[in-house]
């Protein structure tokens, strides 16, 4: 049996930055329905296929990935900051390896305290929660095309 999560530093740091955005989308949408229709695109698309479908940017900013994008890929800023405070090619390097060995459960188990605080929140983090199996998948091939991405330009 495996340790339990206890969460990842870039993750950490990535849901901070970006929880008054998140709150600020959660409450100007009817967020009950998104995650009901959230739970019906869980349902019928293959996890794989979504990835593809992301990775590929050929569906531009829709609805139907407006979850994925804005809780589970962190945009270039967040990466430049980062490696602004990392400082070294040594401390970027070791950065982006924490980076990568998250889990969908760290992200989750960061979520936590901000859902105990605020119910959107909560309702997001219980939706990943309870789809972990889907959402591991999709968080695979993220993690993969940042790997690539990232030993190409030799920053792990």
């Amino acid at each position: 049996m495996s340790a339990p999560s206890l969460g990842n530093v870039v993750w950490r740091r990535f849901v901070s930055r970006q929880m008054v955005d998140w709150l600020k989308w959660a409450r100007t949408v009817h967020l009950e329905s998104h995650i009901l229709l959230w739970g019906k695109y869980v349902d019928n698309m293959d996890a794989n296929d979504a990835a593809k479908r992301v990775l590929s940017n050929n569906n531009g900013d829709t609805e139907e990935m407006s979850l994925v994008t804005q809780f589970l890929l962190p945009d270039a800023k967040f990466w430049e900051e980062l490696e602004e405070l990392a400082n070294t090619p040594e401390r970027i390097k070791r950065m982006y390896r924490v980076s990568l060995s998250a889990t969908i459960s760290d992200v989750v188990y960061e979520l936590g305290p901000y859902g105990q605080q605020f119910s959107e929140i909560n309702i997001i983090s219980d939706f990943l929660s309870s789809n972990t199996a889907w959402f591991e998948v999709l968080f695979d091939h993220f993690r993969g095309y940042q790997y690539s991405l990232l030993k190409q330009a030799d920053k792990v």
